[in-house]
């Protein structure tokens, strides 16, 4: 399994929290089950979601997380585009604090496709 905050640092927006909701959902699932879960963090590590979508496809992961901020927001249907191509047998989640306020909204600019 791979979780990934999506987002990348700006001049307004030097330093990164800790992706929590992930670690969270993370832990809870290593409670529960035995799963191995790598947990990316784009903003603070810098990455482009091309290379996450490259490490994805080294790690070949069944379920790919995304979670993003609306401020982030828009990376996402880039994430999806390229992991869908990189694994087109994955099951994409998407979550975080964009999906939870918009729902089905934030959902519109995803190709429904790539999900």
């Amino acid at each position: 399994m791979l979780l990934a905050n999506v987002g990348r640092r700006t001049i307004s927006t030097p330093s990164s929290t800790p992706p929590l909701g992930l670690l969270y959902l993370a832990a809870q699932l290593r409670s529960k089950f035995p799963a191995d879960i790598r947990i990316v963090d784009l903003r603070a590590e810098g990455w482009p979601v091309e290379r996450l979508a490259r490490e994805a496809a080294h790690l070949r992961p069944d379920l790919i997380g995304l979670s993003a901020t609306t401020s982030a927001a828009f990376m996402m249907q880039r994430a999806t585009q390229l992991l869908r191509q990189a694994l087109p047998e994955a099951f994409v989640v998407l979550g975080g604090p964009h999906v939870t306020a918009f729902g089905a909204q934030a959902l519109e600019t995803i190709d429904a496709h790539a999900v």
